[in-house]
């Protein structure tokens, strides 16, 4: 069996070369396209994530403080969302626990596609979008806590960027999904197989152009059938991307003790504790965010003084009110 397998490998070794021979002499031009693309594509499919960001959060509960650094990364081999509307694709590494002198800290990987890491340096809202969506994943996927206060590193990487190449072996799989997997494995790395299709198309096509009938070339190699036994699964965990709840923003006069304001109310029905959202005011913004639920981020009319913002929870309407008096 193994002596056969081997033959038909051959073979199809033989054909390949000998189709890229005669392509070579009769369309030079299609040969040098083939080349280029086959190299490209090859490329991406070696190429292993890049690093985008790293930020350091603790793992809860604990005594002593114990430090997590969550390395973002972009990679290719993953899949895009395909709108802004659509869950984002993750992907975690394992967790490793590194001793540093008498400290000890923990590195994650989380690795999405460039797509979603495109822009996030730049804007604060989009790259804290994110970072929850990692912590999210990390929760559900690792059966961790973490806590949602988190700095950002310098450096956008914590450890050495070269461990990364271990994604190529370990991670490929759970990136890709069995629907576009075909497209994105495409590359030098492909089988004697597929290599001998793309060059039999392009004979077909030389044919046809001809007023030949076209010849398959992959023919004699095709496999019979088979019945498929157990259905592929992809393993890519997806977290749902948060939706802007309803708000109201007014301006009150002074009146008694309390001075000017803006009052900002805010219903969020899918919340039951004031535990699950992180309020952040400045002097001419204010954002709430819920991870995987509610995001909002709004310009206020005027400059407001953050040191004396007050906000309060109802659980039972699951509205928010918060106060926030104007700079006199």
């Amino acid at each position: 069996m193994a002596e056969q397998k081997g033959s038909d490998i051959l073979n199809q070794a033989d054909s390949m070369w000998k189709m890229l021979d005669d392509l070579a002499d009769s369309d030079p031009e299609a040969y040098k396209k083939f080349i280029d693309k086959t190299l490209k594509e090859g490329s991406t499919y070696f190429k292993p994530p890049e690093p985008c960001f790293c930020i350091s959060t603790t793992l809860l509960p604990t005594v002593i403080t114990h430090e997590l650094f969550v390395n973002i990364c972009g990679w290719e081999q993953m899949l895009a969302p395909k709108s802004e509307n659509d869950a984002i694709p993750v992907m975690a590494g394992e967790i490793k626990e590194v001793k540093d002198g008498e400290a000890t800290y923990s590195v994650v990987d989380v690795i999405v596609h460039p797509v979603v890491t495109k822009g996030v340096i730049n804007s604060k809202d989009r790259k804290n979008l994110l970072v929850h969506v990692a912590l999210d994943y990390l929760e559900n996927a690792k059966q961790i806590q973490v806590s949602r206060k988190y700095k950002n590193l310098k450096k956008s990487f914590k450890g050495d960027p070269k461990t990364l190449r271990k994604y190529l072996r370990q991670g490929r799989e759970q990136a890709l999904n069995p629907t576009n997997s075909e497209e994105q494995r495409k590359g030098v790395s492909q089988s004697p197989e597929s290599l001998l299709r793309q060059l039999s198309s392009i004979t077909v096509s030389e044919s046809q152009q001809d007023g030949n009938d076209p010849i398959d070339l992959f023919e004699r190699f095709a496999e019979k059938p088979k019945k498929v036994l157990i259905e592929e699964v992809s393993s890519t965990n997806t977290v749902p991307m948060p939706i802007t709840p309803s708000y109201e923003v007014l301006e009150k006069d002074a009146e008694d003790s309390k001075p000017k304001r803006i009052i900002v109310k805010v219903n969020l029905p899918n919340i039951i504790s004031s535990s699950q959202c992180q309020l952040d005011v400045c002097e001419s913004e204010m954002s709430l965010d819920s991870p995987g639920v509610y995001n909002l981020h709004i310009k206020l009319p005027q400059k407001i003084d953050p040191e004396r913002t007050d906000a309060t929870f109802n659980t039972n309407s699951h509205k928010l009110i918060v106060k926030l008096p104007i700079q006199s």
